[in-house]
């Protein structure tokens, strides 16, 4: 039989891991609207979000496992739309958050750009459905792989030439060039998938 009073604390327990956890993001998004990724340690993100170190080290390893957790919350909300509600979401939080993005995107390392191409090619992934009869071949995760690069490309663009005029519309037709692909890789018999990889 379960002991009540022990799951009441595990229950206690999980709201203060999600609660920490929110407020460490908060901090995160806070801190980029105002500095480059580079430049924020985890003592500001300490300071930001009133905790300790040592709590932010029980919850993370460091700056980039947080922007991976970050990234990860992201994803979850977007995968739950509809996909031709996603181009207006992602374009609309690239409006709303101009500089947050500009601020981890400028002067970004290997180590950011290649978490950044990992993120981008999943929900890429998880954007599009498989092809029909569930053939889902390597071609496929080439295919993710290459529209996360495309996307990524695309936002340096757009934070090198500060989000010019338009920008919105480049967002939707990318979104819209994505769907097309995965639309011709779905219609593509496993046959011909493996010819075209060879």
């Amino acid at each position: 039989m379960l002991d009540n009073s022990k799951s009441g604390n595990f229950r206690k327990e999980d709201l203060r891991i999600v609660k920490t956890n929110k407020t460490l993001v908060r901090a995160l998004l806070s801190l980029l609207k105002r500095r480059n990724f580079n430049k924020i340690t985890v003592y500001d993100l300490c300071n930001e979000a009133l905790v300790s170190r040592t709590t932010f080290y029980v919850h993370f390893n460091d700056k980039y496992d947080l922007l991976q957790y970050c990234l990860e919350d992201i994803k979850k909300q977007l995968v739950q739309m509809a996909p031709e509600e996603r181009a207006a979401a992602i374009t609309q939080y690239l409006h709303n958050h101009r500089s947050a993005v500009s601020n981890l995107l400028n002067g970004a390392n290997a180590e950011l750009r290649a978490m950044l191409t990992e993120f981008l090619s999943g929900l890429a992934a998880e954007a599009f459905p498989a092809a029909a009869g569930g053939d889902d071949t390597p071609h496929r995760g080439n295919l993710s792989l290459f529209c996360g690069g495309g996307l990524l490309s695309l936002l340096l663009w757009l934070v090198n030439k500060n989000f010019p005029p338009g920008s919105e519309t480049l967002v939707t037709y990318l979104c819209e060039m994505l769907r097309a692909l995965y639309r011709w890789d779905a219609g593509l018999s496993a046959p011909e998938r493996r010819a075209g990889d060879g």
